[in-house]
């Protein structure tokens, strides 16, 4: 499958998710990380955080 189908079909199942699910699938893939990818990991998660606040939407930190 190439990129452009994969982030089509990424982003139809993402739509249909809420926060709770969208949770539980981030946790569930940091669970399945890796030791050696867990800090790159880590940066993703933090950079999609910042790119969010960025654009204004209030997001808080809380860990």
């Amino acid at each position: 499958m190439n990129l452009r189908e994969f982030l089509r079909k990424a982003d139809e199942i993402i739509d249909d998710m809420d926060v709770e699910e969208l949770k539980c699938c981030l946790h569930n893939m940091a669970r399945r990380t890796p030791e050696k990818q867990r800090e790159s990991f880590l940066l993703s998660l933090e950079d999609s955080f910042v790119q969010v606040y960025q654009k204004g939407s209030g997001a808080k930190r809380t860990y």
